[in-house]
């Protein structure tokens, strides 16, 4: 999962100046943030080597994603995502690691946002989606072709992470909307009104596996709140392709996903009926 323009990652404020200062020492070996050190998925497992910002995708003991694999059966609260309705004038692109497509920002702050879930009784506004393949997270170590992450934040800067399956099968509408213009890797193509609430599953079959967990790339900031949705969308095979093929070859030996990290103590809930 991408980190968002506005929310870097959820930490405590003294850990970032200590990492930020290892960051600046004479002469700086580059002109880059040390924060913003350039990254690739040709080997996830050396991230931390590149910058002192991404010692948590080392260290971290909260990591994602995650392979799922004895969930912990518990009632859990719904998500309202009443607030996932339709918007207009969307806008995909390829920054380079995944096809991201970033949600308008309310134009004033007492403005309510464009597109939001409560949870708990708070808002989370809806900034970015975006998309890897294969999935990053497993069930029992069965991935899926694709994965979406919705990334929420709210107010006080807290974030729910919602992932949602995609496999093989009938063309989804609202997905076929981005499918029709993939961007190459650099651009940006135009996708127009989406109805977001047609990029989850139906109502009646939104059962979720949830635990705490990290951004699934640098910096690999923790304190994300993950909702991973069980049952999954569809998308026509040579959709499926198109995908694939943008992010593979050198550059992608895995696709644009990150390994399932060790769980580590962490209890994951489900609602997800037994079978």
């Amino acid at each position: 999962m991408q980190k968002t323009s506005s929310f870097r990652r959820f930490v405590v404020l003294p850990a970032v100046l200590v990492l930020a200062a290892a960051c600046v020492s004479t002469p700086p070996p580059s002109p880059v943030p040390c924060c913003d050190a350039p990254w690739g998925y040709e080997a996830p497992e050396h991230w931390a080597d590149l910058s002192p910002c991404y010692a948590e995708c080392r260290n971290g003991g909260e990591q994602s994603p995650i392979d799922i694999v004895n969930p912990q059966r518990a009632e859990l609260p719904a998500v309202d995502f009443s607030g996932y309705g339709t918007v207009p004038d969307l806008v995909a692109r390829h920054d380079g690691h995944t096809i991201r497509i970033d949600v308008p920002k309310p134009k004033a702050d007492s403005d309510p946002p464009v597109a939001w879930l409560k949870l708990g009784g708070v808002t989370y506004r809806l900034d970015q989606f975006h998309f890897h393949t294969p999935s990053e997270h497993r069930v029992r170590g069965n991935d899926r072709p694709i994965e979406i992450h919705f990334v929420n934040i709210s107010p006080g800067g807290r974030v729910v992470a919602v992932g949602v399956f995609i496999k093989d099968g009938p063309s989804n509408p609202e997905l076929a909307k981005i499918w029709k213009d993939l961007p190459p890797k650099g651009e940006s193509r135009p996708v127009g009104t989406l109805d977001l609430g047609h990029l989850l599953p139906p109502r009646s079959e939104r059962t979720s596996y949830r635990y705490s967990g990290s951004l699934t790339n640098p910096p690999c900031g923790q304190g994300y709140q993950w909702i991973v949705y069980s049952q999954p969308l569809t998308l026509a095979a040579e959709e499926i392709g198109k995908l694939q093929a943008i992010f593979s070859g050198k550059e992608f030996p895995e696709g644009n996903r990150r390994r399932p990290q060790p769980l580590n103590g962490r209890i994951v809930l489900t609602d997800v009926p037994r079978l």
